[in-house]
C-alpha cells in the first residue's frame, strides 16, 4: 500500500528537538556565556587592585631611634606619624584660637579702663598694657605652630607615596620639625622671657609713671596669662616623636578616657597634653 504521508510524525531535527526546544537551548546557552564572561571579567580588576598596593617596605631609621623601628613596615610608621600629627594639629588650632580671643579680650579690657581713667599717668599705663596683649595674636599670626600645616600636607599625600621610604622620610621630617618647635615653646627660657618681660615692663612703668600698685598688678596678670599660654601649648608632636624613636607604635586604647577625648568647645583646652 502506498503511504500518502497522513500518518507521518512531526518534523524533528537531528537532535530530536522541536522549535520550542531549540529556542530554550539557545537562551540557556546565551545566559551561561554571559555569566561566565562577567565572572571572568573580575580577574583583571582584582589583579590591578593588587598591583596598586605596593609591597611592604622596610626603611632606615632616623638618628637616635631604636633599631627595632626598622623592622616595622613603612606604611605603619607613616600612619602612626600621620594620625598623631592630625590629632596634635586639631589641638593646636583650638589652642591658637582660644588664646587669640583671650588676648584680644584682655587688650580690650585694658583699653576700656584707660578710656574711663581720669588720671593721665594711669591712663597711659593702661594703654601700654593693652598694647602688650597684641603680642600673642601677632606671634600666632607670624609664626604659627607648624603642625597645623604639616598635618594638612601629609593628609594630602597619596597613601601609596606615603608608604614608601621617600614618603616616610618626609613624614619623619615633619614630625621632627613640629616636635622641636613645641619643645622650644615650653623650654625654660620661654618661661624666663615671659616672666622677665612682665616684671621689667612693670618696673619701668611703675618708676616712670610713679604708679607701682597698678603696674605691679598688671605685671602679675601678664605673668599668669603668659604662663598659662606656655603650659597649655600642645605637645602632641613632641610626645609622638619620643614614642616613635623608641619603636613604640602600639595603638593606645581609644576607649580609655584621656584629656584628648574631652570636648574642646569649652574653655581653652587647658591641660590638653597632660
Amino acid at each position: 500500500m502506498k503511504n500518502d504521508g497522513s500518518n507521518a510524525r512531526p518534523c524533528q531535527n537531528t537532535h530530536g528537538l522541536d522549535a520550542r526546544g531549540r529556542f530554550t537551548m539557545r537562551w540557556a546557552r546565551t545566559v551561561a556565556i554571559a555569566l561566565v564572561s562577567a565572572w571572568a571579567a573580575t580577574f583583571p580588576s582584582s589583579a590591578l587592585a593588587q598591583e596598586a598596593i605596593p609591597a611592604p617596605e622596610k626603611c632606615p631609621v632616623p638618628g637616635g631611634a631604636d633599631p627595632s623601628l626598622g623592622d616595622i613596615d613603612a606604611r605603619e610608621r607613616a600612619h602612626f606619624i600621620q594620625e598623631h600629627l592630625r590629632r596634635d594639629a586639631s589641638n593646636a588650632r583650638t589652642w591658637s584660637v582660644g588664646w587669640t580671643i583671650t588676648s584680644l579680650a584682655t587688650g580690650a579690657t585694658g583699653l576700656t579702663l584707660g578710656l574711663i581713667e581720669s588720671d593721665k599717668d594711669k591712663r597711659t599705663g593702661s594703654f601700654i598694657w593693652a598694647g602688650t596683649s597684641l603680642i600673642m595674636p601677632a606671634r600666632l599670626l607670624l609664626s604659627p605652630l607648624h603642625v597645623m600645616g604639616d598635618s594638612r600636607a601629609l593628609d594630602g599625600t597619596d597613601p601609596r607615596d606615603l608608604g614608601t621610604c621617600a614618603g616616610l622620610a618626609r613624614a619623619e621630617a615633619f614630625l621632627a620639625r613640629d616636635a622641636e618647635q613645641e619643645e622650644r615653646g615650653t623650654a625654660w627660657y620661654s618661661h624666663a622671657m615671659a616672666i622677665g618681660f612682665n616684671i621689667g615692663l612693670g618696673a619701668i612703668l611703675g618708676y616712670a609713671l610713679d604708679d607701682w600698685g597698678n603696674n605691679a598688678l598688671a605685671a602679675g596678670v601678664g605673668i599668669v596669662l603668659s604662663e598659662l599660654q606656655i603650659w597649655t601649648q600642645p605637645m602632641g608632636a613632641a610626645h609622638a616623636r619620643t614614642r616613635y624613636l623608641a619603636g613604640n607604635l602600639a595603638t593606645p586604647d581609644e576607649a580609655r578616657a584621656t584629656p584628648h577625648s574631652l570636648p574642646r568647645t569649652y574653655g581653652f583646652a587647658v591641660g590638653v597634653n597632660f
